[in-house]
């Protein structure tokens, strides 16, 4: 629960398409302090192969703007719903 992790200090970051995995995982922030980065497999309307497709390409490496992204991610694997939410919680 956010609100518990708030209460106990620990910040709660929204998704992010270079750091996000499927599931929520602790990451340290640049204050060197424990954080909790949202998963991909969270954002409404996006799939698990969605998010495969996301975290293999991105091991050739980061995604460095949204055209890197378009170029090199399969369209037949991301559709118009995906990017929708993208665009709503901010991934990018």
């Amino acid at each position: 629960d956010i609100t518990e992790c708030k209460h106990m200090g620990i910040d709660v970051l929204p998704p992010e398409i270079n750091e996000s995995f499927h599931e929520f995982a602790v990451v340290f922030g640049e204050d060197k302090k424990e954080k909790i980065r949202f998963g991909l497999d969270a954002i409404k309307n996006v799939g698990r192969g969605v998010v495969e497709e996301i975290i293999n390409t991105r091991e050739e490496g980061k995604f460095i703007s949204i055209s890197d992204f378009i170029s090199r991610v399969s369209p037949r694997v991301v559709n118009r719903k995906n990017w929708e939410s993208f665009i709503k919680t901010g991934v990018f």
